[in-house]
């Protein structure tokens, strides 16, 4: 697969690439890059891979195969993995498509993207389409709408679960988070499924959202899900948001920050003289140092986090990031001033 930066390179977006390929009857679709400053729907770049694996033939040991390539590169930290997951292929219902979503989604790709089936012109699936009751757009992107096993409602349906993806985990924003609240439902499918329908029911799929609204909006969803939960995942919703953003305007979930500042003051007096996690801000003030870091201290989901039952004070790097995700580099402090790094995946 190719991932191709069509903003830099083209001055457009990656969905208006997509429609302009689209009409001359080539295959892409819409992606976002690492880093990238478009929203999650209309992207800055475009992919371009082979068809479906289904398509080529491909039986069970075959994809047992592949995942397994996966996870390996999955262990390598520097690979950015793209996995493409295809609804409405022929024998596919929606019961089914949510059994090979989290399988797909087992994996932990970087991104998960969900795409229709487009049936071109001159293909196997347009050949075939009267035999799998296949209906489709009659323009470009051809993409289909129902088939025999698919009905039109569970393709919206699915449209709403694409979108739940893009926005939470293909963003990368809530990693965290999310991992906690898989547990609550019965699969990851079933998670972004009734998170489709709670954006449904209040009609947020009509407003656009700021990125501190979608935390606001996931929270609301958890008081919904398992609301004698929602301080700890007020926890978890504030550590993503530090892990990527330097937010000097503290978020209205987060409440109060637990750091004093006798605490913080003490912190970067020592790391300022003698710098044990700062190490690359030789030359930096005090106040520098804090204005390019965040200090968080976490009492409920300490052990999400990092692994530790008892409260931890975590230091945001923003200055050391991680270069396939954006994420900060954390540490864990003790007031003695011993450090640990932390991992951020």
């Amino acid at each position: 697969m190719l991932l191709v930066d069509v903003k830099a390179s083209c001055g457009i977006s990656g969905k208006k690439a997509q429609r302009l390929l689209d009409e001359i009857n080539i295959t892409a679709n819409k992606n976002a890059i690492p880093f990238d400053t478009e929203k999650p729907f209309k992207a800055s770049g475009i992919r371009i891979g082979t068809p479906a694996m289904t398509t080529k033939g491909f039986k069970e040991e075959d994809f047992e195969e592949v995942a397994r390539i996966v996870r390996k590169l999955n262990e390598t930290k520097n690979v950015h993995q793209h996995l493409d997951l295809i609804a409405g292929l022929p024998f596919e219902d929606y019961e089914s498509f949510g059994k090979s979503f989290d399988d797909v989604y087992a994996l932990q790709p970087e991104q998960l993207q969900l795409g229709f089936l487009k049936v071109l012109k001159g293909s196997h699936m347009e050949k075939a389409k009267e035999e799998y009751g296949l209906v489709y757009k009659n323009e470009p992107p051809y993409e289909v709408l129902y088939t025999k096993w698919l009905p039109y409602a569970d393709v919206l349906k699915l449209k709403g679960i694409e979108e739940m993806v893009e926005v939470y985990y293909n963003s990368g924003q809530f990693q965290y988070t999310l991992k906690a609240l898989e547990k609550e439902f019965s699969s990851a499918f079933q998670m972004y499924e009734s998170l489709a329908v709670f954006y449904e029911q209040h009609k947020f799929h009509q407003m656009s959202h700021s990125r501190v609204t979608r935390y606001e909006i996931l929270l609301d969803f958890v008081k919904q899900v398992c609301p004698d939960q929602e301080d700890f995942y007020k926890e978890l919703l504030t550590f993503d948001l530090y892990l990527r953003e330097n937010a000097k305007t503290r978020p209205d979930f987060a409440g109060e920050s637990l750091v004093t500042k006798e605490w913080l003051q003490e912190f970067y007096d020592r790391e300022a003289k003698e710098p044990v996690c700062l190490r690359g801000y030789t030359g930096y003030d005090k106040r520098q140092m804090r204005k390019m870091t965040h200090v968080e201290k976490f009492t409920r989901a300490s052990e999400n986090i990092c692994g530790k039952e008892e409260p931890v004070y975590i230091l945001f790097d923003y200055q050391d990031r991680n270069p396939l995700d954006h994420q900060a580099t954390c540490y864990f402090l003790q007031n003695d001033g011993k450090e640990y790094k932390m991992a951020n995946k």
